[in-house]
């Protein structure tokens, strides 16, 4: 992972995470990397110390371009993390640039995982 972002001192590891700082080569943060791990404790501790549950991937790929923590954690299933990001703001239907523009539901649906599908219509995404 390469650092990006504001660097004002040793201790500014939460200024670099709330303006998304850390990216990797896919332009996914932290926030996204946990998401689709599904570790709901890093979730929720990077959402509390500010970062932005809709914060898209700038990657160059175009499985990356606006990529949110919610598609991610929508793709693998990982339902109780959809609901941490979804009660801090998570676009329910944000949309990936592209052709595309896939939202959440539409990767849920790709990876067959049936009980993020009927979370995400349950709370109303369409």
């Amino acid at each position: 992972m390469q650092e990006k972002g504001l660097n004002i001192s040793r201790g500014s590891r939460r200024m670099q995470i709330i303006t998304g700082g850390y990216m990797d080569d896919r332009g996914w943060t932290l926030l996204h990397i946990v998401a689709r791990k599904g570790d709901l404790k890093e979730v929720k501790r990077l959402l509390n110390e500010g970062m932005d549950a809709n914060v898209t991937a700038g990657g160059r790929g175009p499985k990356s371009l606006g990529v949110t923590p919610l598609h991610l954690a929508a793709k693998g299933g990982h339902v109780r993390v959809m609901d941490a990001l979804l009660e801090r703001g998570a676009d329910i239907d944000a949309r990936t640039r592209g052709v595309c523009g896939w939202t959440p539901l539409h990767h849920a649906a790709k990876e067959r995982k049936k009980k993020a599908i009927r979370f995400l219509i349950r709370n109303g995404a369409f």
